[in-house]
């Protein structure tokens, strides 16, 4: 999918540069997540995602959002519900929660420098994306790392080049996680049922925001 970044794009970067580096970058996708004092779960490891399609079951409150939640927050982005966070990382009883997940870092096309997270200077075939959540005084704040490779949480443990929340945004933004497909991770239950209620043109303007050819759609109507 062809991303569009200009709701995240850093000041410093000319238009016409991100015009030619838009068209050329593809979304990466997950491939395993692990959460470690998120919520009532200790640690779960390796949680498989690399699949086309991913379908979470179970009855309610099983954890369903819960699990959702911890994608969201990964992605910087807000929880369901009204809930936050904070809310995960205080039902632990601990003082630091984690959520790590390896994502996809393959080139794309002919160019092996063509990858989502080159941006970030990361040129690895995976990356692993990192949220600490920790308790500071008497509030919680979450703070970001991205490692170049498969690297797990006790090789982080003494990191001190953590990104805040804005700026790991923006790292996301360059590689590939939209807006349009921002507000798709942030849909709650019940609101994908209003999807079916969308007249055919709303539907395929929908889908192509997420995959970035809007400008496709709208050059159409002129």
């Amino acid at each position: 999918a062809i991303t569009d970044i200009n709701w995240l794009a850093a000041p410093q970067m000319e238009a016409a540069s991100l015009i030619r580096y838009r068209t050329r970058l593809e979304m990466f996708h997950i491939k395993s997540l692990e959460l470690v004092h998120w919520d009532y779960w200790q640690r779960i490891k390796n949680i498989p995602l690399d699949a086309k399609i991913i379908t979470i079951a179970g009855q309610n409150g099983s954890g369903k959002t819960t699990l959702l939640d911890a994608l969201r927050t990964l992605f910087g982005l807000e929880c369901s519900m009204g809930r936050s966070y904070k809310h995960y990382a205080r039902h632990s009883g601990q003082q630091t929660a984690w959520l790590r997940a390896v994502v996809d870092n393959s080139a794309q096309g002919p160019q092996i420098s063509n990858r989502p997270f080159r941006m970030s200077g990361l040129y690895d075939d995976e990356v692993t994306l990192f949220c600490r959540i920790e308790k500071n005084g008497g509030d919680w704040k979450r703070q970001y790392l991205m490692r170049g490779g498969r690297v797990e949480l006790e090789q982080v443990q003494d990191a001190n080049d953590y990104l805040g929340v804005e700026t790991y945004r923006r790292r996301l933004a360059y590689a590939g996680l939209s807006n349009a497909m921002g507000k798709v991770l942030a849909l709650e239950q019940g609101e994908t049922d209003k999807l079916c209620e969308y007249s055919p043109r709303q539907l395929l303007d929908l889908v192509f925001q997420v995959f970035g050819d809007k400008e496709v759609l709208d050059a159409y109507d002129d």
